[in-house]
């Protein structure tokens, strides 16, 4: 077991804790069911003296959740065995959906419970009389797998048992952006084979698969979380999307012949007969194509696909493990032209920052498309976008030592190239989101720029911005600043401030006076030009930092007193 996960996840539960004045055992329910279940999905925990072994239902998608949990300390210990789940506990639980269904049993095994709990058991008991497949019992636990217990169950289906390392992989996959979890996906197939590393520990399943399936499938998925490991998000309307489309409705068994396959990555997958059941999959190659086909309403059953199916288990947080899955989707989706901000959608520092910037409603747009697909609920919940691309150029503009604000302006590829991507994005989210705060600040007051004599502003936003953020790097409080502003919802341009509006204002000006001042000499010199020449960038912020750094500070100073 990884210590490094274990210590994330126990401090993620003593957050909860805090946050709801509970014990660290109710905040493992209530991290399950946030982590689990989409935000409009109806949750509530029941754990309590009388809950009749019930701690938490929640309705999500026309189906009930019945939830036990059995808290364990083992993996939070040094050296310690995790027990595995109690015979007791896993009969217990197994016994309750016989219980629900008794209509003479029931009612009295409803006066053991707690007074307020009971209309809400018996809305998932009638449930369960009328349609049994509409609720769903689950048990989480942080303790081991118990075979014996497992093959006891006479009510209760195994694959809905979740020991410490499923729940060790669902914090795994919150970390990476990819949670709540898509639901187990079921492929029929025609013919298959299967291939086993034994050195990687990963088997593979080859599958000639029913391509209806997983249609059907995104009719389920609305979030498209079986794609959420995937670096691409929905493309934009293209003549490949509507060929995919034609093929699948007007020649569907010529589908096998003209396409490249879909590869998923899942943590187990299990053969019956003619089907696979994949669980927690993830698409990571084939997005397009899925994206292309959601919603087609004719869909021919005999329609197969190339289907590579990667069985990979890394629910202790094998960093190993972590990294090969990485490079997997890195490489399977440079075969077709890519964006290489793309490709970089989840890495650790990529997705730390997009998480980070959700507290300040502020929506990083890791992988293009993805803003688009939320942009009315996004909206409606008071975000802003900012793309991958634009925080690149916000950082670069501020150094200088990598090409500063002439690199900003060219191709946004090479700031996702190996050696500046890594020297650019090594900073704390303090410093990222501050040069954010500066930027659309900066933005809104050129914005307000009217007149022949400002035309052309746009050539000169990222250089008036190199040159506030270098004027505030001279100071030995900018670090105090960048954790204060941090502290503040939305940043510093929540507040009302003239005097940092004014310092944009001025140092615009100097910009246009020594641009002025070089054309007097060539009348034929260019404003962009000019910003694009990094010997006038250099000297921008060597004659102009001198004289408006002091009053720059100064204004920071009273905001952030």
């Amino acid at each position: 077991m990884h210590d490094q996960l274990v210590i994330e996840f126990k401090r993620e539960l003593q957050k909860i804790a805090h946050a709801n004045s509970c014990g660290i055992e109710q905040a493992f329910i209530q991290w399950y069911l946030d982590t689990y279940f989409e935000k409009e999905a109806r949750k509530q925990v029941t754990d309590g003296k009388h809950d009749g072994g019930i701690d938490a239902i929640a309705r999500y998608r026309k189906k009930y959740f019945v939830i036990q949990s059995e808290f364990s300390h083992d993996i939070f210990r040094k050296k310690s065995r995790v027990s595995p789940l109690s015979l007791k506990k896993i009969s217990q639980f197994d016994q309750l959906p016989g219980i629900f269904r008794d209509q003479k049993h029931f009612p009295k095994w409803l006066t053991s419970v707690e007074s307020s709990l009971r209309s809400k058991y018996e809305e998932v008991a009638d449930a369960i009389r009328s349609n049994p497949n509409s609720v769903i019992w689950e048990f989480i636990t942080l303790h081991d797998r118990s075979p014996a217990g497992a093959a006891r169950l006479e009510n209760l289906d195994s694959d809905n048992f979740y020991y410490f390392r499923d729940n060790l992989r669902l914090f795994e996959l919150s970390l990476l952006a990819a949670t709540p979890p898509s639901a187990p996906l079921e492929l029929t197939f025609s013919e298959h084979f299967i291939v086993d590393d034994r050195k990687k520990t990963i088997r593979s399943y080859v599958l000639q698969a029913n391509l209806k399936d997983l249609v059907d499938y995104l009719d389920e998925d609305p979030y498209f979380r079986l794609l959420a490991q995937n670096v691409r998000s929905k493309i934009p309307k293209s003549d490949i999307n509507d060929n995919i489309r034609a093929t699948f409705v007007k020649k569907p068994d010529e589908f096998w012949y003209s396409h490249n396959g879909i590869t998923i990555i899942c943590d187990q997958a299990n053969i019956r007969g003619n089907t696979i059941v994949l669980k927690r999959p993830s698409v990571i190659n084939g997005a397009q194509t899925l994206h292309s086909l959601q919603g087609v309403a004719q869909r021919d059953p005999h329609a197969t696909v190339l289907v590579r199916v990667m069985e990979i288990y890394s629910g202790e947080g094998n960093p190993e493990i972590v990294r090969f899955i990485n490079d997997i989707i890195f490489r399977t989706n440079q075969q077709n032209k890519m964006n290489k901000y793309n490709l970089r959608a989840n890495d650790k520092i990529q997705v730390k920052l997009a998480k980070d910037f959700v507290k300040h409603k502020v929506f990083y747009e890791r992988r293009i498309g993805e803003w688009d697909l939320n942009k009315r609920v996004l909206k409606n919940d008071g975000y802003e976008q900012l793309k991958v691309p634009q925080m690149a150029q916000y950082l670069v503009s501020c150094r200088p030592d990598l090409g500063g604000v002439v690199v900003a302006k060219k191709s946004k590829e090479a700031l996702f190239s190996e050696p500046i991507y890594d020297k650019l994005f090594n900073v704390s989210f303090d410093e990222a989101f501050l040069k954010y705060c500066l930027m659309r600040y900066c933005q809104l007051i050129f914005k307000q720029f009217r007149g022949r004599k400002n035309k052309g502003k746009r050539f000169l936003l990222s250089t008036v911005f190199s040159i506030i953020w270098t004027s505030l790097a001279r100071s030995s409080n900018l670090k105090r600043w960048m954790q204060l502003n941090s502290a503040i919802v939305g940043g510093f341009r929540e507040r009302d401030d003239a005097g940092l509006s004014t310092d944009i204002r001025d140092v615009y000006r100097e910009c246009m006076d020594m641009f002025r001042g070089a054309q007097t000499k060539d009348p034929d010199f260019e404003l962009r030009s000019f910003i694009n020449d990094k010997k006038w960038n250099d000297l921008l912020i060597k004659k102009i930092v001198p004289h408006v750094s002091k009053n720059i500070q100064r204004h920071m100073s009273q905001m952030f007193p």
